[in-house]
């Protein structure tokens, strides 16, 4: 696993932890969004964002550890 992904997955916990109301594909993409915007911007609405459909969210993590 690549350090930018050990750090997304810990911010994202983090969010969860502080923000109640954010569903885990919320965190995840705002957690990535914070690490690597450009990697964000790239996920933005395609099959890959979770931000609105936490059914994405193993796609999302697959690509991302596997994105350099």
């Amino acid at each position: 696993m690549t350090t930018r992904f050990n750090e997304m997955v810990q911010l994202q916990g983090s969010m969860m932890r502080s923000k109640n109301d954010y569903r885990q594909g919320q965190a995840y993409f705002n957690a990535l969004e914070e690490v690597d915007s450009n990697l964000a911007e790239k996920v933005r609405g395609t099959r890959l964002d979770p931000f609105y459909n936490d059914d994405r969210i193993d796609l999302f993590l697959d690509y991302v550890n596997r994105s350099k």
